[in-house]
C-alpha cells in the first residue's frame, strides 16, 4: 500500500503535535483516523476483508494499551491513537508498532528517571497494582514528577516499524 506509510506518519505526527502542545490527543483526530483506515482497507482489500482487518487491528490496538489506561498509567488519547493506527495497519502490524513503542517508552522513562536522580518506587507500584485488582478502582494519580507524552514512543514505534520493514 503506497499510501499507508505517509498516512500513518501524518496521523501520528498530528497526534504528537497536539499531545505536546495541549497534553491531549483529540477524539476528532483518533476517530477520523480510525474511520479513514477502515475506509481505505475496505477500498483496497474489499468490503468484507477490509472491514475484518481494520476492525481486528482497531481492537488489538485498543486491547494492548487499555490495561495501562485502566491502571492510570496513560491517557485515553494514547489508547485511541494506537487503536486508530490498528485500523490502518491491521492486527499484526499494530502489535509490531506496540512492541517498538514499548521499547522506546521504556528507554525514555529510564532516561527521565536518571535525569531526575530517582529510582522507581517498587513498593508504590506494587501497592497500586494490588489495590486495583482487589477493588477494581484506581488510586488517585500521583503527579510527583514529569510525565511522558506517550504519543512520542508511539511515533517511535511507527518509525521503527517502517525502518525495520514491519509496516509493509
Amino acid at each position: 500500500m503506497e499510501v499507508l506509510e505517509p498516512a500513518v506518519v501524518v496521523l501520528v505526527f498530528l497526534a504528537v503535535y497536539t499531545d505536546l502542545r495541549w497534553r491531549r490527543i483529540p477524539n476528532v483526530l483518533t476517530v477520523s483516523g480510525a474511520l479513514a483506515g477502515l475506509a481505505l482497507n475496505m477500498i483496497i482489500l474489499g468490503p468484507t476483508e477490509g472491514l475484518r482487518i481494520a476492525c481486528l487491528g482497531l481492537v488489538v490496538g485498543l486491547a494492548l494499551l487499555l490495561p495501562f489506561f485502566a491502571l492510570g498509567g496513560m491517557g485515553g488519547g494514547d489508547v485511541k491513537l494506537l487503536a486508530a493506527l490498528g485500523a490502518w495497519v491491521g492486527p499484526g502490524r499494530v502489535f509490531n508498532i506496540f512492541l517498538y513503542a514499548a521499547l522506546a517508552g521504556g528507554i525514555a522513562s529510564i532516561i527521565m528517571l536518571a535525569l531526575q536522580g530517582r529510582r522507581a518506587n517498587f513498593k508504590e507500584v506494587a501497592h497500586d497494582v494490588l489495590f486495583f485488582f482487589l477493588t477494581q478502582t484506581c488510586q488517585p494519580e500521583r503527579r510527583d514528577g514529569p510525565t511522558l507524552a506517550y504519543s512520542l514512543p508511539i511515533a517511535a514505534g511507527v518509525l521503527g516499524a517502517i525502518v525495520f520493514g514491519d509496516l509493509v
